[in-house]
């Protein structure tokens, strides 16, 4: 679930030209450029272990979206405490 998050933020970098022309180190720019390539590449590969792992079907589909609804509680989670707690 957490890489579907980290795919779906990668994905927006590569097509958003507005968040890419915010990065004005380009050396910062390529890495984060290829680094969210790899990203949604990774998805697909987590996606294909997890359908090995528990195949197809309800019980695959219920132990799919319950992590990501953990994931996402999670998430909030820990962006709440480094966002207003930590400061």
């Amino acid at each position: 679930a957490l890489e579907h998050f980290t795919a779906t933020i990668a994905s927006e970098l590569l097509r958003n030209q507005h968040i890419q022309e915010l990065m004005s180190d380009e050396t910062m720019k390529t890495m984060w450029l290829w680094h969210a390539i790899e990203e949604n590449e990774h998805k697909a590969v987590a996606y294909d272990v997890f359908e090995a792992v528990f195949g197809q079907g309800i019980k695959a589909y219920a132990v799919r979206t319950g992590g990501l609804a953990l994931a996402m509680v999670i998430l909030c989670t820990k962006l709440v405490c480094h966002t207003f707690v930590e400061r």
